[in-house]
């Protein structure tokens, strides 16, 4: 065997290997991903701790991005849940739960103007469907409330 031989071989040897090794990393990514998905409601930390080295193993995770990101809104901390939904559509910018996801945490984060451009975006993406409908809903909410506020804040000025 000649010494071009040699080198092809080993690269087609080490490319086979390390396909095997990228496919067992995002393996174990996953089944990461669906042990964490469990653990939200009970165990947030767990599962937050989980997502992340789900991410570790495949930072393309999908489902590890978007239960990183609910995990987070599930511990109060809507903001930091913002920069999972954006890592998520980046990868995925049609992903119709991700946006519904997305505007439910703006609206936390009384990003109500942002929550908007999700809404519109899911209209396009999807029409009346469920997450459409849903976000529609958590905006006309939202809008209630702030109104309701401001009327009470300013009958409280005038009191």
């Amino acid at each position: 065997m000649n010494v071009l031989s040699t080198v092809i071989l080993t690269a087609a040897l080490s490319v086979a290997g390390q396909a095997q090794t990228a496919q067992q990393y995002q393996d174990v990514s996953n089944q990461l991903a669906v042990d964490a998905e469990s653990l939200i409601a009970s165990a947030p930390e767990d599962a937050k701790i989980m997502f992340e080295r789900a991410l570790v193993a495949n930072p393309a995770n999908m489902s590890a991005l978007l239960g990183l990101a609910r995990t987070l809104d599930v511990m109060g901390r809507p903001g930091r849940s913002l920069k999972y939904y954006r890592q998520a559509l980046s990868l995925e910018p049609d992903n119709v739960t991700a946006l519904a996801a997305q505007a439910k945490a703006f609206l936390k984060r009384d990003l109500v103007d942002r929550a908007e451009v999700n809404q519109l975006r899911l209209a396009e993406l999807c029409g009346s469907c469920d997450a459409a409908l849903d976000v529609a809903q958590s905006i006309s909410d939202y809008k209630d409330r702030q109104a309701m506020a401001d009327a009470s804040e300013s009958q409280g000025e005038e009191g």
